[in-house]
């Protein structure tokens, strides 16, 4: 009896944690708005980012404990490290009935590779 009430207390304590995991991955948001738009309602959209992360070695950088005249690292420019991505979505909204309405969203919010 008692170990039914434990397993019981620990699942109900993991639940809460288990959106904490993609947190860092949501790119888009995932708007419902559409759904919350009088009538019937159509929308689309175009996501790029495109970051620039460039740079110049700077004096006195040492990698690994070596001198960075002896690899050769001084004033070194650095091109763009950071990856570019686009993503579409859209949604819909049709309403049915007065009471009725139905949905759909397509979307591509997960990704880690920014």
């Amino acid at each position: 009896m008692k170990l039914k009430h434990l397993s019981t207390a620990i699942i109900l304590a993991t639940l809460p944690a288990t959106g904490v995991f993609a947190a860092a991955l949501d790119r888009s948001g995932q708007s419902i708005s559409a759904f919350l738009q009088p009538g019937n309602y159509f929308e689309a959209g175009l996501s790029i980012l495109d970051p620039k992360v460039e740079g110049k070695v700077r004096e006195g950088f040492t990698p690994n404990a070596a001198p960075a005249s002896v690899i050769g690292l001084q004033n070194t420019n650095l091109s763009d490290m950071a990856g570019d991505y686009m993503f579409y979505n859209a949604a819909l909204k049709l309403q049915l009935t007065d009471q009725v309405s139905f949905g759909f969203i397509y979307d591509q919010p997960f990704g880690a590779d920014a």
